[in-house]
């Protein structure tokens, strides 16, 4: 039988969660900064709550979500995998890695999907047919209210320990559903309270494990944006101001037309692809995120991109990396330069907003960066003409088809371009 060594799995936590480990409420919430360590206790919490319960005889059954299931394998999948091996304790539980679910010894299990579809949570429960005990929400800024009442729903019934939801988030903003409902309205607030509520702030100062290089970034926000500082590195609530764009909206299905593509390289931040159909009468471009990526070489990238377009697709490329592009064109990829000139950024972003964007769902990473891409600032807080170069991939992957082809062919976007 497996020996669980207490004292490495306690190494591996940091002291300053202690509390949320210990906490039984059934809303823990784990608000902060990037890099603070809130995603990684979460994971840690749900396997402590499963080896307990291993001693206890009791069986649990966890549901870890992201909102769209490409994000789910990068995230909450692969940070449980991560903790198992940490712990050696491979040999208590079996993993599916198609599935993306874990199977322990006494029957507990933790299933990670993507609740693009809410109607997923009806069919969600144990092999041994009963309910949830837990649900942890990662991102749960990108999540809806709906999605967490129907969350909240499924808890119940009488179990031996006790029923919680996790939600984990970067507080991006006072507008999001979770600050109007967990902060915002005192008698809402008193309601949770009433229920059992727990909430954690945390910053990058709380994670003992974080490199000094990232930390170093993470102070560098405040030369760059006030907005990112507040939420990425101090873990505050964040009031937008300046949005790039304000005039998008989101949709559920792409009209017919030819496509075009944008792509962003990238490799230590994320590739991004995004398609964009032009429909005149509605004066409308409607983009979909199709790849969002970091770590991607350029022959993964090559093809990836291959298995989302046709042969006769063409992909509209950042113009400063030729060596790359041209990389992807002896791949069979239509690859094409991307036109730039001194105001190409500002002239398409103001292109772009003479126009209505229909973001085709569930295009989680575009809706993502779409919500806080802002105008740089002067010293006295005053807009300047040029957007603030932090999560931008996905805007800038449509820009470039966009102002390459429809700004540059006279203002005049036609359905063929080249």
């Amino acid at each position: 039988m497996t020996q669980i060594n207490l004292e490495h799995i306690k190494s591996t936590i940091n002291e300053d969660f202690w509390d949320f480990i210990n906490n039984k409420d059934r809303y823990q919430i784990l608000r902060g900064g990037a890099g603070s360590g809130k995603s990684y206790v979460a994971a840690q919490k749900i396997l402590l709550r499963i080896l307990f319960a291993q001693e206890n005889n009791m069986i649990h059954n966890f549901a870890c979500l992201r909102k769209t299931l490409p994000d789910v394998r990068k995230s909450v999948f692969s940070l449980i995998k991560h903790f198992i091996n940490l712990w050696n304790i491979e040999s208590l539980v079996k993993v599916n890695k198609t599935h993306m679910t874990f199977s322990f010894k006494n029957g507990s299990t933790i299933i990670c999907l993507g609740l693009d579809n809410v109607e997923k949570l009806k069919s969600i429960q144990g092999p041994d047919g009963g309910g949830i005990t837990g649900f942890w929400m990662e991102e749960a800024t990108e999540f809806s209210l709906s999605d967490f009442q129907q969350i909240d729903l499924r808890m119940r019934g009488n179990i031996n320990d006790y029923y919680s939801v996790i939600l984990t988030f970067n507080p991006i903003s006072k507008a999001n559903w979770v600050y109007k409902e967990f902060y915002d309205d005192p008698l809402k607030v008193e309601k949770y309270r009433q229920r059992g509520l727990f909430e954690h702030h945390s910053t990058y100062r709380n994670n003992k494990f974080l490199d000094d290089q990232y930390i170093e970034v993470l102070q560098g926000n405040e030369e760059v944006s006030p907005y990112h500082y507040a939420v990425y590195t101090l873990g505050r609530w964040g009031v937008l101001s300046g949005l790039v764009y304000d005039n998008w909206e989101t949709v559920n299905e792409m009209p017919n037309g030819t496509p075009l593509f944008g792509l962003d390289f990238g490799y230590n931040v994320p590739s991004a692809l995004t398609e964009v159909k032009y429909v005149k009468k509605e004066r409308s471009f409607y983009i979909k995120e199709h790849l969002y990526k970091a770590e991607l070489t350029n022959k993964q990238l090559a093809y990836a991109v291959k298995r989302i377009i046709k042969p006769s697709n063409i992909v509209v490329c950042d113009s400063g990396s030729p060596d790359r592009i041209r990389e992807l064109k002896d791949k069979g990829i239509r690859a094409v330069a991307c036109r730039k000139g001194n105001d190409s950024v500002f002239d398409g972003i103001d292109f772009i907003k003479r126009h209505h964007i229909k973001v085709v769902k569930p295009s989680q990473n575009l809706i993502n960066e779409l919500s806080g891409y802002q105008w740089k600032q002067d010293k006295n807080g005053n807009p300047l003409d040029e957007p603030v170069k932090i999560d931008d991939h996905a805007c800038d992957s449509f820009r470039y088809p966009i102002y390459t082809k429809h700004y540059w062919n006279n203002n005049t976007p036609q359905l063929v371009f080249l």
